[in-house]
């Protein structure tokens, strides 16, 4: 990803762990110009990455979502929402290094690599109080 959108990422993250409410606070990644999307929430102040489940035909993301947390040793868990499922890894409380994490996330189950340019979406929790 590139560097701008890593800082932004971790300036983020760590907004969200100050914020403090399990489940209720998200933050929506997507590189520019696409639909692909993982989302970072807080539960237990450890920042959680989670991968909604597009449908029965997107079985392919979903197996390397898991491949990609099995390999880091992350122990995925799915999780039902509503009428969606949804895939989830804990990346621990350290922005940093969850960075590095959701980096490797995108390039397995979406097989996005190079320095791509991330949007983001803020919901629920203010901007971080350096922000004016």
């Amino acid at each position: 990803m590139h560097e701008m959108s890593r800082e932004t990422l971790i300036r983020d993250m760590e907004g969200l762990l100050g914020v403090g409410r399990d489940d209720m606070d998200t933050l929506s990644i997507t590189p520019r110009q696409t639909s692909d999307l993982l989302l970072v929430m807080v539960r237990a102040g450890s920042l959680q990455l989670v991968y909604p489940q597009d449908g029965w035909f997107d079985v392919v993301r979903v197996v390397r979502f898991w491949r990609c947390g099995l390999r880091h040793k992350l122990s995925p868990r799915v999780e039902n929402w509503g009428k969606m499922l949804a895939h989830r890894v804990n990346l621990g409380p350290d922005a940093g290094r969850a960075a590095l994490r959701i980096d490797e996330f995108f390039a397995a189950v979406y097989q996005a690599s190079g320095p791509f340019a991330l949007e983001f979406t803020r919901r629920g929790f203010g901007p971080s109080r350096g922000a004016a």
